[in-house]
């Protein structure tokens, strides 16, 4: 992946996950928080927030070093919510859950899409994916 563009591995990364996700590219996040992408569920649609990815990047690594393979690992998260057929009814559910369950539902939509991400993005050395993965992860517990 680090040889292409973030256009090129957006389209990629598409054409992977069979379904036409429409992605609409930022500099960052709105309110300043560290958010790289976010799967939008009522227009069915990803955000990814470019310069907010590679500060997630730097701050992790030291480095920008692997910003595009981190871009595309993210990217593919978001693609992984997308492609989630229970994250519908999971929202639902949401609204009408305590802290405790809500927490238990949002970190089982979080693995579920980081399941789907390692499929799309085999070709992304492991070892970056699952501390990508690790750090996300540890945010929900």
């Amino acid at each position: 992946m680090t040889n292409l563009s973030i256009e090129e591995i957006t389209s990629e990364l598409i054409i992977r996950s069979g379904k036409n996700i429409p992605v609409q590219l930022e500099n960052r996040f709105p309110d300043g928080r560290l958010v790289g992408g976010k799967y939008h569920l009522g227009t069915k649609s990803i955000t990814m927030y470019i310069e907010t990815v590679k500060e997630q990047c730097e701050l992790l690594f030291g480095n920008v070093t692997h910003y595009l393979n981190y871009y595309a690992i993210v990217l593919a998260h978001e693609i992984g919510h997308a492609l989630d057929e229970g994250l519908d009814q999971l929202a639902e559910r949401l609204h009408d859950s305590d802290d405790q369950l809500a927490k238990q539902l949002i970190r089982k939509a979080e693995e579920t899409a980081w399941e789907a991400a390692k499929d799309i993005v085999f070709d992304i050395d492991e070892k970056l994916f699952s501390k990508i993965k690790e750090v996300a992860l540890a945010l929900h517990e």
